[in-house]
């Protein structure tokens, strides 16, 4: 059985000793195979919390996927920003876009751009230049892409413009037989299958973690995910903190078909 943590928005500058004490806890309990982080390790981008959020990690044993989410690059010091915005993201966490063992493909993309304070852009090309990593998927693997924004918005909610650059990033998600994509940025917790076609089986799923540890709840409650995978059966469970510790307080069933993912009630 494959075990993943996915862990977004921590926050450090803004983070609960608390509930980091116990995100620590849990995780190193559920020993997973890998660990993601869908970035905003930091509140502003500076070498203390970069340090704190390091630390942090490196209590957790395991393999990591980290991509830099929009509040890892400079706010203030506009030079930095616009020249090289992702130094010092890359001087704590480098090398660590990748992941893959016999059951499990993991690619992260980097959605934040210096001039896109809040919003996210992946570019054609930069999409392309991923699809090579992703040249070993098979429909055995689970195969998961990561990112810090929300790309795929619904269309009823959305202008059109957004609605094209939407349907770019699901063929490109289809052509690459993409199952998971993994993202954060909203601090909210959101579980979204996606249909191309109308029929039962859903071509891949969204999975939005919210807030592990920040104070910055929005109106939600620190959480994060724990994806199971074990003979093309997925759960998905949100874990919640809930009286000092996290708590499964939503899971969810799929099974992967040749053409698709089903869910199990």
């Amino acid at each position: 059985m494959q075990k993943i943590v996915h862990i977004s928005d921590i926050h450090f500058g803004r983070e609960e000793e608390s509930i980091v004490d116990a995100l620590i806890a849990k995780i190193n309990k559920e020993a997973p195979n890998v660990i993601v982080v869908s970035g905003d390790l930091t509140q502003r981008a500076k070498n203390r919390e970069f340090q704190k959020a390091e630390m942090f990690l490196n209590k957790l044993d395991f393999p990591k996927v980290i991509i830099p989410g929009n509040h890892d690059i400079p706010l203030y010091n506009l030079f930095e920003r616009v020249v090289n915005p992702f130094r010092k993201f890359n001087i704590y966490f480098p090398n660590f876009s990748r992941y893959k063992n016999d059951e499990l493909s993991i690619v992260g993309l980097n959605s934040v751009r210096n001039l896109r304070w809040k919003s996210g852009k992946l570019t054609i090309d930069y999409l392309e230049e991923n699809s090579i990593a992703l040249k070993d998927r098979n429909d055995t693997k689970l195969n998961i892409v990561v990112m810090h924004h929300n790309l795929l918005h619904l269309p009823s909610s959305k202008k059109s413009k957004k609605y094209f650059r939407t349907k770019l990033m699901k063929k490109w998600v289809f052509d690459n037989k993409i199952d998971l994509i993994l993202f954060g940025h909203d601090h909210k917790s959101m579980i979204e299958p996606i249909l191309f076609d109308a029929d039962k089986y859903f071509d891949f799923i969204l999975i939005q973690a919210g807030s592990a540890t920040s104070t910055r709840r929005r109106g939600s409650t620190n959480n994060f995910n724990l994806i199971t995978f074990d003979n093309s059966v997925m759960q998905i469970s949100v874990q919640t903190y809930i009286e000092n510790k996290f708590e499964t307080s939503l899971n969810q069933k799929y099974i992967k078909r040749t053409i698709g993912w089903e869910k199990i009630e």
